[in-house]
């Protein structure tokens, strides 16, 4: 167990994607694997301490464990960056579970930092794949371009490797985007075209492109 937060550490989390990677190749069943990062994490332990920050990663790890099912598995992965695997669910599922921790997380008082805010990058197994490694690598890219596109939102990655779905809240509004070429041979939610074209534009025009 990870000393500090009470959850899963590294090496027990990689036990078990390793067991349900083995699973899913024995039976199928869909598993999502979600990672989470604070977004500008060191500018809370530069402002307000090491301390601080200790006890935000607590809080959030509590918050985090109390909005999953039964079934998930919650760890630490390093720093502030966190892995969540959800068996029995798909890509989609996978990014509905990660914006609600999402949304969870920003509408939480973390007392004294004023607002606290997550990136998640979501992806799955895959039945051509020959390890969890490589779902894992995905959910990474996916978590960059979360990072990359503005934090406090969830990109999701397929098999695809030119793709990307990003769920996100600008100023307040919730929207969805995908990037031009479909996710997963469809779209992850409601398609992006005409009006929706038009929003999703505009809310790049709103959230600046910033470095993670």
């Amino acid at each position: 167990m990870d000393t500090l937060t009470g959850q899963y550490n590294r090496f027990k989390t990689e036990q078990i994607l390793l067991n349900e990677f083995d699973r899913f190749k024995r039976y199928g069943e869909n598993i999502c694997v979600i990672m989470l990062d604070i977004d500008k994490f060191k500018d809370v332990n530069d402002t307000f301490g090491h301390n601080c920050g200790d006890e935000v990663l607590t809080e959030l790890c509590s918050l985090v464990s109390k909005n999953l099912r039964r079934v998930d598995v919650f760890g630490r992965w390093g720093g502030e960056e966190f892995v969540v695997i959800c068996p029995g669910t798909s890509l989609e599922s996978g990014a509905k579970i990660a914006d609600n921790l999402r949304s969870r997380v920003e509408a939480h008082s973390f007392t004294p930092v004023p607002k606290v805010t997550v990136s998640l990058g979501v992806s799955a197994f895959q039945r051509n794949e020959h390890a969890y490694s490589d779902a894992l690598k995905r959910a990474d890219v996916a978590l960059y371009e979360s990072k990359r596109t503005g934090r406090n939102r969830v990109c999701s990655r397929s098999d695809d490797k030119k793709s990307f779905c990003c769920i996100f809240a600008p100023r307040r509004a919730m929207f969805m985007g995908c990037s031009s070429r479909p996710v997963n041979g469809g779209q992850l939610g409601r398609p992006v075209n005409g009006a929706w074209w038009a929003i999703y534009s505009i809310c790049f025009y709103l959230v600046p492109d910033r470095k993670p």
